[in-house]
């Protein structure tokens, strides 16, 4: 974690709110669950974040209108459909973000609580000042620090106050809409911060995704001045949420009529972004070049389509950490001539990735099969037969590795198992181990196999079983050829 006070101070506060680890827990074409005892997810959340002034007096029509956009804009924008080697959501950021620093708990009485990572419940009402009250009275307050100024007698001078505990308060209210007040030039601003759009895959993607957002709010037309009476909340709030888990390929609840996001990017939305910025008096070709790359976006793919149809492709001959390694290359050679997604090509899938591969976690084998040691032998062997593993690591009742069962023992058991019913795994398991750790030199792991004659290693970070690295995983990285014999 970055060394700045503030982040291990936060920390510290929603660790302690919170009062246990912080779950996540998503679902999409895979799933993934796991725990971790600081808010360190949240580094997996890089956005483009992105700041609009609003006049005073327009600033709730802005606001409710950011908020009835943002559904379709987070869709042609979305890019981060992987964590962890999974395919969760097409923008897997936005609940990774609220479970990363969730501090509700869970409770047998079913109750209502806030999470500070929020869309919002329901229009803007009032003023911006109706807005920060709402969230002082809403959220607790977790950061502070000794304030000096006191701000109507900085007023009563004819000076501008900062507003330091107001700002500090809510800069821990993580709304993917934040309304922000602030001094800038000697002159104080509201402005609202878009913090939904996730950042890449290019910097020209960023800067179209920058100007289809500033022309959307910028051309905003009259009749949604009053959105409260025009659309219901919850359209505006299951169109977020529904791009967040399928992106462009999300139906739209669009003020009373349902329609695909391409159809309305480019039927109406485009449009209105281009009478927008001509409005703030954006250069011609600038609009033409940025919002040329939405419109190609919204007719060929996004990035996380992109993505997840390279990864897949992948997928079908390599192992996961491969497929990675191969993305993320193509990704940064394509960053490099900042092309914009749109026109990325579809990887090689007869370029080499093994040659940065050098640690064990990049090439073992993540996706686990293992039998209890209390588990009947005949059936154990079995297993083996009907799903081709020759190697099959044992639990005991804590969950902890305490055998091996190989192909070797399977067929040592079937010679005789006639005879031996009910011998159970433990009693013809290899009981004695040779492990390898995640960060192993798979050089260091092809000698430990070598010197051991033995066709496998499990793979074990902290006591707890990660993987599995057997002679077919490490046989590229052989240099010499030699491996040992496959049955032990």
């Amino acid at each position: 974690m970055t060394p700045n006070p503030r982040y291990w101070a936060l920390n510290t506060m929603l660790r302690k709110l919170r009062g246990s680890d912080f779950e996540l827990h998503l679902q999409g074409v895979d799933q993934l669950s796991i725990q971790h005892d600081s808010v360190l997810f949240e580094a997996c959340n890089t956005s483009f974040q992105m700041h609009l002034q609003i006049p005073s007096y327009e600033f709730i029509s802005s606001y409710n209108w950011s908020q009835a956009i943002a559904g379709p804009v987070l869709g042609i924008s979305s890019n981060s459909p992987l964590l962890l080697g999974r395919e969760l959501w097409s923008e897997t950021r936005i609940a990774l973000f609220q479970q990363s620093i969730d501090l509700r708990s869970s409770s047998y009485a079913l109750k209502d609580q806030l999470p500070r990572v929020t869309f919002g419940d329901r229009w803007a009402s009032g003023s911006i000042v109706d807005v920060f009250k709402n969230d002082i009275a809403n959220f607790k307050v977790i950061l502070g620090k000794n304030i000096t100024q006191n701000s109507l007698e900085t007023m009563a001078d004819g000076k501008i106050p900062k507003l330091e505990a107001l700002n500090i308060h809510n800069s821990t209210i993580y709304r993917w809409n934040r309304p922000c007040y602030g001094v800038g030039g000697g002159k104080p601003h509201l402005r609202i911060e878009n913090r939904y759009i996730p950042s890449g895959p290019s910097q020209i993607d960023e800067m179209a995704n920058f100007a289809f957002w500033v022309g959307l709010m910028k051309g905003r037309p009259r009749k949604y001045d009053d959105l409260p009476n025009a659309m219901d909340f919850t359209d505006a709030k299951s169109n977020f949420i529904k791009s967040a888990r399928t992106g462009r390929e999300a139906v739209m609840n669009w003020f009373g009529k349902r329609i695909s996001t391409r159809d309305l990017i480019l039927k109406e939305l485009l449009p209105m972004a281009r009478l927008g910025l001509e409005k703030v008096q954006v250069n011609k070709t600038d609009i033409d070049l940025y919002l040329g790359i939405i419109e190609n976006r919204a007719i060929g793919h996004t990035g996380s389509q992109w993505l997840i149809r390279n990864y897949r492709a992948l997928k079908k001959d390599r192992k996961s950490d491969d497929c990675l390694l191969a993305l993320t290359k193509s990704i940064h050679e394509n960053q490099q001539s900042d092309v914009p997604i749109s026109n990325w090509k579809n990887i090689d899938l007869g370029s080499n990735a093994h040659q940065h591969a050098h640690e064990v976690h990049h090439i073992m084998s993540r996706q686990l099969f293992t039998v209890h040691q209390d588990d009947p032998a005949n059936l154990a062997t079995s297993i083996m037969q009907w799903t081709d593993k020759h190697h099959i690591p044992v639990e005991n009742d804590k969950g902890e590795i305490c055998g091996l069962l190989t192909w070797t023992h399977m067929q040592k058991y079937k010679a005789k198992e006639a005879s031996v019913e009910e011998t159970i795994v433990g009693d013809i398991m290899a009981k004695e181990l040779h492990i390898a750790h995640p960060k192993m030199e798979i050089a260091k792991a092809i000698a430990l196999m070598k010197k051991h004659e033995i066709g496998c290693l499990p793979v074990l970070s902290d006591h707890h079983l990660v993987g599995i690295i057997t002679i077919s995983d490490v046989l590229p990285f052989d240099q010499k050829g030699t491996h040992a014999a496959e049955g032990k």
